[in-house]
């Protein structure tokens, strides 16, 4: 089945809207969050992580998708705190096609649940996160859902959906 140039539009249109409400979320979700101090951001102790240097000192409006491209990698690396405060310019990075996918895989959490450890790590990265916070994980990832539908399994969504929506299901 051939797309029509109208339904092509309209695509385009959508994912623009969704980009632009994410953008919108973040603005008010995180619009008071307090740069947690160079400590928080060296929690593992290792200063020389490839990419961790791009977030000493900035605000988390000051990492451009440049930054994000150098040192989306090292989210992993960042203490929780430190994490939570540039969630929105991962957020926000990850509405760039460059790295969407690696962006999206860091809210998939582990097979729900693989193993209580690898659980317990997922919840406590976003641990003490706001309602609106969560909303703005959710509007990223519906935006994501929509532009690549075809590349996360089932088990995928409805594990996404279970945690993403049900404060309940995050605390077990």
């Amino acid at each position: 089945m051939e797309v029509t140039e109208q339904e092509e539009n309209d695509f385009y249109a959508d994912m623009t809207l969704r980009k632009d409400n994410v953008r919108m979320c973040v603005d008010v979700a995180f619009a008071n969050t307090l740069y947690p101090g160079d400590n928080a951001i060296f929690e593992s102790g290792d200063v020389s992580l490839d990419g961790i240097h791009v977030f000493v000192g900035k605000n988390w409006r000051d990492i451009t998708r440049d930054l994000i491209l150098i040192g989306y990698t090292a989210q992993w690396f960042l203490g929780r705190i430190a994490y939570q405060y540039f969630l929105p310019a991962f957020i926000i990075g990850g509405l760039n096609d460059e790295i969407t996918g690696s962006i999206a895989r860091t809210f998939i959490p582990p097979s729900c649940p693989e193993s209580p450890s690898a659980w317990n790590e997922f919840n406590n990265r976003f641990a003490g996160l706001s309602p609106e916070q969560y909303q703005c994980i959710r509007l990223f990832l519906d935006y994501v859902f929509h532009i690549w539908a075809d590349i996360f399994s089932e088990e995928t969504f409805s594990c996404l959906a279970a945690y993403w929506e049900n404060p309940f299901f995050r605390q077990h």
